[in-house]
């Protein structure tokens, strides 16, 4: 295994990931611990494959809403069902 301390690793950081793609072990020395470089295959952020998924819920975010004229009048619905009486007088004074 290749030891490079953590300056080194910095300071040539896309050849090392370059090298570590291409199979070689690199360890870089922190404190008292060597960190073992090694790729692992993972599904990229913005590539939704499933509902729920990282890059599912980022594309939803970023997308325009897509609402219904049923969910609209479901919103005012409830948030007509929510709001508290309107008090004519002083609210302090109530129950003297």
């Amino acid at each position: 295994m290749k030891m490079l301390n953590v300056a080194e690793a910095r300071a040539t950081l896309p050849a090392v990931l370059e090298s570590v793609k291409r199979g070689e072990d690199i360890g870089i020395m922190a404190g008292n611990q060597i960190i073992q470089l090694k790729p692992i295959e993972a599904e990229p952020l913005n590539t939704p494959t499933h509902r729920g998924s990282p890059g599912a819920m980022l594309q939803a975010l970023r997308g325009e809403p897509h609402l219904r004229s049923h969910d609209v009048d479901e919103l005012d619905a409830a948030i007509e069902s929510a709001k508290l009486p309107i008090h004519a007088g002083f609210i302090l004074n109530e129950g003297k």
